[in-house]
């Protein structure tokens, strides 16, 4: 999962109408801005170990916050609070569950995976393996430099044994890239239709004002 470009098509419209680009794009924010604060605050007696630890407990806890603040009324958590591997839903208490993961991480993709995979294993035990399968996972892919800084926050659809379905980037550190917007754009304005000419149709023209001189004259 190197590279990860987007597809035509946005989440809202592939994967569920709940993934809005509002809603993920905060998700976003807020991995970039609780990593970033953590980062600025770090000091001599902190070590990459311990920032990378502290980026993610940052992170989780701005989230809990939000969910019962400015994005309750979309923003779900399914973790409890000082639970390190966050689950949570958006749209709701019934909206699409997703998690967080770091690509480069060891393991990755397939350690986001692991709990779905039992889950899906303990359900279907229950229900004597007449369980369908899940949909695909859906996770917040993020990417970081050596700094520990994000560089890169992308949208993924994932199946449960690890192959890349569906990747959007949702923020990016690179300014040249836009970023995505399913905001209401103004209406148009209709324009009256423009006075074309051909040349000669000018050249009728200039011999017909020609023509009305002399005759004035």
């Amino acid at each position: 999962m190197n590279t990860m470009e987007n597809i035509d098509l946005p989440p809202w419209d592939s994967i569920d109408p709940a993934l809005t680009a509002e809603r993920i794009a905060a998700i976003a924010a807020i991995i970039r801005d609780e990593t970033d604060a953590k980062i600025d605050a770090r000091d001599p007696r902190d070590w990459n170990w311990n920032i990378g630890c502290d980026c993610h407990a940052w992170v989780l806890n701005r989230m809990h916050a939000s969910a019962k603040g400015e994005h309750a009324d979309w923003l779900f958590m399914e973790s409890e609070p000082g639970n390190l591997d966050l689950t949570f839903r958006i749209g709701g208490k019934d909206g699409v569950q997703v998690k967080l993961y770091r690509p480069d991480a060891p393991g990755q993709p397939e350690r986001t995976l692991r709990q779905a995979n039992e889950e899906l294993k303990t359900f279907q035990e229950a229900l004597l393996d007449l369980a369908p399968a899940p949909d695909p996972a859906i996770r917040f892919a993020v990417d970081k430099d050596d700094t520990g800084r994000v560089t890169r926050v992308t949208l993924v659809q994932l199946t449960l044994d690890g192959k890349l379905l569906y990747p959007w980037t949702v923020w990016v550190s690179d300014t040249t890239v836009r970023s995505i917007d399913d905001t209401p754009k103004p209406e148009g304005v209709e324009l009256e239709e423009p006075n074309v000419m051909l040349p000669e149709d000018e050249e009728q023209a200039d011999e017909k004002d020609k023509k009305d001189k002399q005759e004035g004259a």
